[in-house]
């Protein structure tokens, strides 16, 4: 009786080999013939459907019937019955049994002869090819021929003292030779699929690979023989598995005779193989080992079972059978879900994914489980996470589409008041992740926060987004992460109550201020930042008063703008009137209480603020209306004065203030000159002010000897007959220049004739004098050479007038002449 250990005890106390692909379940515990003169051994076997065929060593063929079942511990059991046993009349052992269920046929191999039986009652059928073929040694079936007949079964067989291979046609009633195929050596083990069949030869010990439709023979390797068995196995469409070339190795082969997977690794010289996808079942002398024939690592066994007694293995419909010499056992695989999940609870994580792989790209009926690979991507990130590789663990929960809470709920901090999701039970087991280290715990929600980013956009379509966002407000608040003001302050689906609550536990008032904001609370938002900006709250993530002041500019409520104007501007004039200077001209244009007029009234208590508001309307809004405009002009001449009366002022300042009061005199023409040049007394020293001013009334002769006498500012004498004869006739420019040269020229008791600036506007301008006139003013002890370049420019420029008038005449004239000739000739 064969003796193996397959509990999990005996599991237990091999923790590397604690995974288990198979399950051992005994299918016949004793087999029983008629034949009392001996002990019953079994020698081979084949299956079809639920009818085990069994060939023994005292020549009896025995059928039994297999029921397969579950036990309530969910293992898979098996109910055997004898249904048939025939004795083939000979005395020797049973070579092989070969089912055909496609035409309902058992072939049985003894004594080197190939004998046919139907396989229900197992009657004889005489088909003569027992008497063509002696000495046959194996025979195999072809379970994917390359040309299908569905009334005929195609056989290889082999001949012990020929070197040749024979395939055959199995039909109902006969076997017929196809194709014999020679090779160098006798065969000696053999597999077949396809159009390949892949032999072991005796002699040489060699393996070979056989075209079947060119009948070409291709070598591979040699095997060491003393030590090695030969033995072939298919193992999927136009694959073999071969023992060899040494007793510790398998090799796979192709139909093209090449090897695509690394070879295996064997414990124990073999005496069988199997083959269960994705297995290779090897069986020796004391064990059977499981080996998986995906990947390319070194480690390939996955399983091993301590098996004494064993004969040989059968492969049938996934399922691996073993006999020893009176027993019959099934080695049955574990579903890929009780795999995949042994190998995750083993932290085997390269190896569950590889096999969640395969289960979804292989398995099919019942054994089918669409979301294996999901659920193993899942747990396979969690230990990842556990051990602390949080790039890998998040590519592979996004892979798995892993729902956010279920990484959500190990953060019991994070959670909403109203959460209400359980998680899946495997998960629930790994709540201890976060329990360890600080730096681990913090590692693990930056690890959460990223994740939840990415997974963010497709939250609100799988109906999680309230849970996502209030996670992501908890720890952006947690961490004082930027991110927090832009997920409150935009589209966010966070829990009101406990986001408050958290923000203001944390002190991020200015993100609380955002939030109530976009609840559309604006009067709590502006009341917390009221308090940040009067300091009886902190938070350094506020950007201060201007960020307030536009905001309140953007207000559509004008009355709630209004009220909160008033302690703006007691903060800070210059920043506070931006709520009237930023807000969009579009907003409300017919509304009342925005009005410049009732503005400019209210702001007369806040000089700094009235200013920068005129500034607005007349520079950038381009009022035209004098009071705005007079009413800055005073404001800065209010201020230059001063100015002038504080001793404390440098002349810098002053300077830059009488340049911008020069600015807006010169540019503006809607001011109250009057009323400005009243506010200019003789001693405020603003001489140049006041010649703009007399300028600006026409007074130009005043504003001239301003400009010459009291400032000898010469170059701004000439500078102000060109700002003020721009856009006038010549004769208004003549004059202008003119008048300025009766200024330096002109003589009293306070004042000499200013000779020298005479001479360079005379030669500097001689294009904007009339000759004649000018002439008047010239002293008459003037020599010519001093006034030279004047009278030669003078002349020239007389000369050139006279001449483009001239041309300008004969031009005309020829026009005249041309016009009144083409009729004529018409």
């Amino acid at each position: 009786m064969a003796e193996f250990y397959g509990s999990s005890a005996n599991y237990e106390s091999q923790a590397k080999m604690s995974f288990r692909a198979f399950e051992i379940a005994p299918v016949i515990e004793r087999i029983v013939t008629t034949s009392a003169d001996r002990p019953k051994t079994v020698e081979c076997l084949d299956c079809a459907a639920q009818n085990l065929y069994i060939g023994t060593s005292d020549c009896f063929v025995l059928n039994y019937v297999i029921d397969e079942g579950v036990s309530p511990l969910g293992k898979t059991t098996f109910q055997s019955r004898l249904q048939a046993c025939k004795h083939l009349g000979m005395k020797k052992p049973i070579q092989q049994v070969l089912t055909a269920p496609a035409i309902n046929r058992l072939l049985v191999l003894c004594d080197g002869s190939i004998l046919m039986f139907t396989m229900f009652g197992m009657e004889f059928l005489a088909t003569g090819f027992k008497d063509r073929f002696k000495g046959v040694t194996a025979i195999c079936r072809n379970d994917n021929p390359n040309m299908f007949d569905p009334f005929a079964v195609e056989v290889c067989m082999s001949l012990s003292k020929k070197k040749a291979i024979h395939i055959l046609s199995v039909t109902e009633d006969r076997i017929t030779l196809l194709k014999e195929i020679p090779l160098p050596e006798p065969p000696l083990h053999m597999a077949v699929d396809g159009g390949s069949v892949c032999v072991a030869l005796a002699n040489q010990h060699r393996y070979c690979l056989v075209n079947i439709l060119s009948g070409k023979v291709q070598e591979l390797f040699h095997y060491e023989a003393e030590v090695t068995k030969g033995l072939v196995m298919g193992v999927g469409m136009d694959e073999f598995l071969l023992n060899g070339p040494t007793d510790v190795m398998g090799m796979f082969v192709t139909s093209e005779g090449t090897s695509q997977r690394a070879p295996l690794s064997w414990s124990e010289r073999l005496l069988a193989l199997g083959y269960s996808f994705p297995y290779a079942v090897a069986l020796g002398a004391n064990s059977i080992s499981v080996h998986s024939i995906i990947g390319q690592d070194q480690k390939s066994q996955k399983q091993s079972l301590m098996f004494k007694g064993g004969r040989l293995l059968l492969n049938y419909d996934n399922q691996v059978f073993v006999c020893s010499s009176r027993e019959v056992y099934c080695l049955v695989q574990l579903s890929f879900r009780k795999q995949v999940q042994m190998l995750l609870n083993e932290k085997r994580v390269s190896e569950a994914l590889q096999l969640a792989h395969v289960a979804m790209e292989t398995a099919t009926g019942p054994q089918r489980d669409e979301k294996i690979l999901q659920r193993t991507q899942q747990q396979a990130g969690f230990i990842y996470m556990a051990e602390g590789y949080f790039t890998e663990a998040g590519s592979l929960m996004k892979e798995g589409g892993l729902d956010p809470r279920e990484l959500i709920i190990l953060f019991p901090d994070l959670l909403s008041s109203n959460w209400k999701y359980l998680p899946s039970r495997e998960i629930t087991e790994l709540s201890a992740l976060v329990k360890g280290s600080k730096q681990f715990l913090a590692e693990a929600k930056l690890f959460l926060m990223q994740f939840l980013e990415e997974t963010r956009e497709s939250a609100e379509d799988s109906g999680y987004k309230e849970e996502v966002d209030t996670a992501l407000v908890k720890l952006y608040t947690q961490i004082n992460s930027p991110d927090l003001l832009r997920l409150v302050s935009n589209r966010n689906a966070c829990t009101v109550a406990d986001t408050i609550s958290c923000l203001q536990k944390h002190e991020r008032y200015h993100a609380l201020a955002l939030f109530y904001d976009y609840h559309k609370q604006p009067v709590e938002a502006i009341a917390v930042w009221k308090r940040l900006i009067q300091e009886e709250i902190r938070d350094r993530n506020f950007p201060g008063i201007d960020y307030v002041a536009k905001y309140l500019s953007r207000l559509q409520d004008s009355e709630l703008l209004w009220n909160n104007v008033p302690w703006l501007l007691a903060k800070n004039q210059e920043i506070a009137v931006k709520v009237f200077t930023d807000r969009p001209t579009d907003y409300q244009p017919n509304d009342e209480k925005m009005k410049p007029d009732l503005i400019v009234e209210y702001l007369q208590r806040f000089p700094v603020a009235l200013q920068y508001y005129l500034e607005y309307l007349v520079y950038d809004r381009k009022f035209e209306k004098e009071k705005y405009h007079t009413h800055l002009a005073l404001l800065y001449l209010e201020e230059v004065l001063k100015m002038r009366r504080d001793p404390s002022c440098s002349l810098d300042n002053l300077d830059k203030q009488r340049v911008k009061l020069r600015a807006m005199l010169e540019w503006s023409s809607l001011y109250r000159v009057a009323l400005l040049l009243s506010k200019i007394n003789d001693d405020s020293d603003l001489d140049a002010e006041a010649a703009i001013l007399y300028g600006k009334m026409e007074q130009y002769n005043k504003a001239l000897k301003i400009l010459v006498y009291k400032l000898e500012d010469f170059s701004e004498a000439e500078r102000f007959c060109e700002l003020h004869s721009k856009g006038k006739d010549r004769n208004f420019r003549m004059k202008l220049f003119q008048t300025l040269l009766e200024v330096y020229l002109s003589s009293d008791e306070d004042h000499e004739p200013l000779i020298a600036p005479a001479v360079a506007l005379l030669n500097s301008h001689m294009c904007d004098f009339d000759t004649a006139e000018a002439m008047k003013l010239i002293p008459d002890e003037w020599s010519i050479g001093v006034i030279s370049q004047f009278l030669c420019g003078s002349v020239r420029s007389s000369l050139h007038k006279s001449r483009t008038s001239k041309i300008f005449s004969s031009l005309a004239r020829g026009e005249n002449l041309k016009a009144s000739f083409v009729p004529c000739r018409m």
